[in-house]
């Protein structure tokens, strides 16, 4: 029964794929592991490269330098927005983009992994008017399986407090294309433009009841618990001068 029910999900999941249409924003991500001492030569390599191959469109490249989480020190390099349709004409397949990437950027890692496509749920995303910042909080989520409808109605939730409120910072959710077995299935996003950001004094589920009712908080805090399991955070700072785009 339980192989039937794998199966199914996985017939379920091309299904989707089929039918999904090429209108939706997402990134391809790789973290990268800087080699001690090479670092100066690996901004410049960096720029260079993104400037050459992803300095506009779907194959624009970001470059945050992730500060603290599980990936402290590497840079983590993001290309998009895009959609998988956009991969089939991407830079590379063997020709100089890939000798460029190897001289100027692989060879002075120590390690380049972790290739994900994470989609922007653009439902529940909120972009302010004005940019943020350059600082960003990335909080990842593993989701209980069948569960995501109900993290998607959370954060409807979510999305209608900021929408009301009209808050000045954006917050934005990603979810996962595929299964890598780490649990990183959803990522909530934060920007900010100062480290200030964190003392501020928030009160978020003040909001929240005021939009929602007394007494939603808890409700959405319990039912979050239900859906939710291990979690980690990361704080990153955006590298303008080794990013694409002018």
């Amino acid at each position: 029964m339980k192989k039937t029910l794998i199966i199914l999900a996985a017939f379920m999941a091309a299904a989707l794929f089929v039918n999904a249409q090429a209108d939706y924003k997402m990134w391809e991500t790789i973290y990268l592991v800087p080699k001690k001492g090479s670092e100066e030569a690996l901004k410049k390599g960096m720029a260079e490269h993104n400037k050459k191959y992803h300095n506009e469109g779907p194959y624009q490249a970001h470059v945050w330098n992730v500060i603290s989480g599980p990936h402290e020190g590497q840079w983590l390099w993001a290309m998009g927005p895009c959609t998988f349709t956009d991969l089939d004409s991407a830079p590379g397949g063997g020709d100089d983009h890939d000798k460029d990437w190897m001289e100027n950027i692989e060879d002075h890692c120590d390690k380049v992994h972790e290739v994900k496509y994470w989609k922007l749920n653009e439902k529940v995303s909120y972009w302010p008017e004005q940019d943020a910042g350059g600082k960003v909080l990335w909080s990842t989520f593993d989701i209980k399986d069948y569960d995501m409808y109900r993290f998607n109605s959370l954060m409807e939730n979510v999305k209608e407090v900021y929408d009301t409120k009209k808050f000045s910072h954006g917050f934005n959710v990603y979810t996962s294309r595929f299964d890598s077995g780490d649990g990183a299935d959803v990522v909530l996003e934060w920007q900010f433009d100062k480290w200030a950001w964190f003392d501020r004094d928030q009160k978020f589920k003040n909001d929240y009841e005021e939009v929602h009712g007394e007494g939603s908080w808890w409700k959405f805090m319990e039912e979050w618990r239900e859906i939710a399991d291990k979690s980690c955070d990361e704080l990153a700072e955006y590298m303008k001068d080794l990013s694409g785009g002018e």
